[in-house]
């Protein structure tokens, strides 16, 4: 001990700075940790926050979905050329496509392409060129072709005097002519007979012309039994009874088999009524002789020519008569139409329905118009809300074979957008009808009355829209109409064509 005492001694220094480190080792490995995570957290963040300006340089690749219930197709990542690229071909082939179907849609609906050729309905055009949406339009391109640069130079307004004042005598010109053409004056034919004729429809044999057959078969007959000497005997009567039934029946199947159904002029709606469409005759009062009232003539005719050609369609009559017997629509009852819905009033005509609802509807699939399952299975309304498409409602009353009445419901489907949103049945006493002439074939028939729901696309019909109606309907104005007067919040003048 004592050796290690003077060992100690003699080599103070050593054993001083030999604690010195001892007691230092702790502190050097706190301080080391220390200094350590230091180091390690400015590192990770100088990483974090490169790691963030790369992910900040990331792309969000998107294909838009044109169905509302589709989700549109999406990919985030670097920058790509090749992705780049293959994206950018997708959302324009995608767009393309889209423009492409909302053009073939509204090509249909107008009658246009071989879609609408497929199931036999042509262009529907305007009854006359020129009188819609307004006149001026004519005019317009006639000041600019007589007068050049000269009435590019004037001012808007002294362009709408000028349009004003050559549009008077154009327009009252080709508002006559429509009420030519409406009535079928002056020579012209009357087109709604011809929308008749377009499905080969016509009226049952003429009873009195059949009668006088009857009765010269009658005393034919009777002569050459009797020889004017005598009566008939009871035997000879029945006899003859039943040849002359027959001879009526025979007249009855000859006219049907020239016919591919019967109706009559009866069937168009020419009594004016509260909210019902009708049709002109004999005369048009001073006050419905006017753009707004002419174009909602124009546009029943429009819905007349497709419904008819869905039953043409359904006859399977391309230009052949059918027949009556073989017909599956043998005859039109009556035809009824309401107003456009918003042009006259919102109360509609045809039922419980809030037609023109000022505040829209839930949408139940975004993206879509809105629809209320309270106005029809289809849930198809018309308000502001709604500046897609015009619903015209109409109400059909038809003779119809009852084991095929499925073909002309699919026929309406086909023809144009156009939906059954009702269908009622009643027995049709045959017999009855037959006295009047009605010979509908040995098929078992019924009587239907038809709830038809017509969408008309404002792709193309806002086109021919005269302001007034295209306002209050929330159209989109017409372009190409300088000069046009105000919309009005009112409905059109010729409200009294509907008696309110």
């Amino acid at each position: 001990m004592k050796n290690i005492l003077a060992w100690v001694k003699s080599n103070l220094l050593i054993v001083i700075f030999c604690f010195i480190v001892l007691a230092a080792l702790p502190t050097t490995f706190a301080v080391s940790s220390a200094w350590r995570e230091r180091i390690r957290s400015e590192r990770e963040k100088a990483a974090n926050d490169e790691m963030g300006k790369i992910s900040k340089a990331d792309v969000s690749y998107t294909i838009p979905s044109y169905d509302p219930g589709q989700k549109p197709v999406e990919y985030k990542g670097a920058p790509n050329s090749e992705i780049t690229a293959w994206f950018k071909r997708e959302r324009e082939a995608l767009a393309t496509a889209a423009e492409s179907l909302v053009k073939r849609a509204a090509e249909f609906n107008r009658g246009v392409g071989n879609d609408a050729a497929a199931v036999g309905r042509s262009e529907h055009r305007p009854l006359v060129d020129g009188l819609f949406p307004d006149p001026k339009v004519i005019v317009e391109s006639r000041l600019r072709e007589q007068m050049g640069e000269s009435f590019d130079a004037k001012t808007p307004e002294e362009k709408a005097a000028l349009i004003q004042d050559a549009a008077e005598d154009l327009l009252t010109a080709k508002l006559n002519e429509m009420e030519e053409v409406l009535l079928g004056k002056r020579g012209r034919p009357d087109i709604y007979a011809d929308l008749l004729s377009s499905i080969n429809a016509g009226p049952p044999a003429d009873p009195i012309a059949v009668n006088s057959a009857i009765k010269e078969m009658f005393t034919r007959e009777s002569d050459k039994i009797t020889a004017g000497k005598r009566a008939l005997t009871q035997d000879e009567q029945e006899g003859l009874v039943k040849r002359l039934a027959d001879r009526r029946l025979a007249e009855y199947q000859a006219v049907a088999s020239q016919r591919s159904l019967f109706a009559t002029p009866k069937i168009w709606p020419q009594s004016p009524q509260k909210g019902f469409s009708s049709i002109p005759r004999g005369k048009i009062d001073l006050g419905n002789i006017s753009l707004e009232a002419f174009f909602v003539n124009q546009w029943d005719y429009w819905v007349f020519n497709d419904v008819l050609a869905a039953i043409r369609l359904a006859n399977g009559d391309r230009g052949n008569p059918v027949g009556v017997a073989n017909a599956v629509v043998k005859r039109i009852e009556s035809f009824q139409l309401a107003d456009p819905e918003g042009l006259y009033g919102s109360a509609d005509p045809m039922g419980d329905m809030n037609a023109a609802q000022a505040t829209p509807p839930a949408s139940d699939v975004p993206g879509l118009v809105p629809r209320d399952w309270t106005v029809s299975i289809t849930g198809r309304g018309m308000g502001s809300w709604n500046s897609m498409y015009d619903v015209r409602r109409v109400t059909l009353t038809v003779i119809v074979s009852s084991a095929r009445i499925n073909e002309f419901l699919d026929a309406i489907a086909r023809t144009n957008f156009m939906s059954v949103t009702d269908l009622d049945l009643q027995a049709v006493d045959i017999w009855n009808d037959l006295r009047e002439g009605y010979y509908y074939g040995p098929e078992h028939v019924v009587r239907a009355t038809i709830g038809i729901e017509t969408v008309w696309l404002r792709g193309w019909t806002s086109a021919y829209m005269p302001p007034d109606v295209a306002g209050l309907l929330g159209a989109p104005a017409s372009e190409g109409v300088p000069g046009a007067a105000p919309v009005t919040s009112q409905p059109p003048s010729n409200r009294g064509r509907k008696g309110g």
